[in-house]
Parts: structure tokens; C-alpha cells; sequence
């Protein structure tokens, strides 16, 4: 298992300079704001993520959930101090709500999926 935590933060560390990481920050960031079920959020992440968000990446996940909930919301970078793990944390408007989306609380979320998945690759 910890084997397979390490093997996710190096290709996600490897991708953090290459085009397609702006896709997976906009999944995470999507799938938090449906999540959050708020109508308006403020989006933090790790330094180095948060010069990769910018108005058009925060729009394109604003028009995904649209499509996918019919919801309308709106998304902001945060001012806080960035996260020092990767991924993203929404906080709703007046900060009662957040939604934790960064890689080690994923990698929680997964674990019995993920300890399947080694399970049945052990066994082959």
C-alpha cells in the first residue's frame, strides 16, 4: 500500500509541469465543487498548483458542473496560504463548508479500492 501512495505522488509530482495536470486540478476541482454542493467557493492548492489555476481553468470546471448538476456556481482562487500537499481544498462562501480534495485524503477515500486493486494484482 505504501508502495502504491508513493507511486501516485511521483507521476503526479512528474506531471506537475506538462499541459495535462491543468485537466487532473480541474477534475479534482469539479468533483469538490459537486461535492461541496455550494453555490459559490474559494479554491486552494499547493503553491506550485496555484500558478497552473487561473480564470479559465476555474471557468471551465464552473461550466462542467453546470452541464453535469445544472447547478450554477462560481469559483474563486483563495487568498489562505497554500496547501503543502497536493490537490485542492473548496471552502463555500463564509467558510462554514469545505470539501477536501487533496491527494493523501483521496488516497484515504480509495483506500479499499485500492488495496483490491493490489490484492488482485498480487494474485495474477
Amino acid at each position: 500500500m505504501h508502495e502504491v501512495q508513493q507511486s501516485v505522488k511521483r507521476r503526479l509530482e512528474g506531471l506537475l509541469g506538462k499541459p495535462e495536470y491543468r485537466d487532473i486540478l480541474a477534475g479534482w476541482i469539479i468533483e469538490a465543487m459537486i461535492g461541496l454542493g455550494a453555490e459559490k467557493a474559494s479554491v486552494n492548492a499547493s503553491t506550485e498548483e496555484m500558478r497552473i489555476i487561473d480564470r479559465p481553468l476555474l471557468a471551465k470546471a464552473e461550466e462542467r458542473v453546470r452541464e453535469l448538476t445544472g447547478r450554477k456556481v462560481r469559483l474563486q482562487k483563495s487568498g489562505s496560504a497554500p496547501l503543502l500537499a497536493r490537490g485542492v481544498v473548496l471552502e463555500a462562501e463564509g467558510g462554514r463548508l469545505m470539501f477536501n480534495n487533496q491527494v493523501p485524503t483521496r488516497m484515504l477515500r480509495y483506500r479499499s479500492e485500492i488495496r483490491k486493486l493490489t490484492a488482485d494484482a498480487l494474485e495474477r
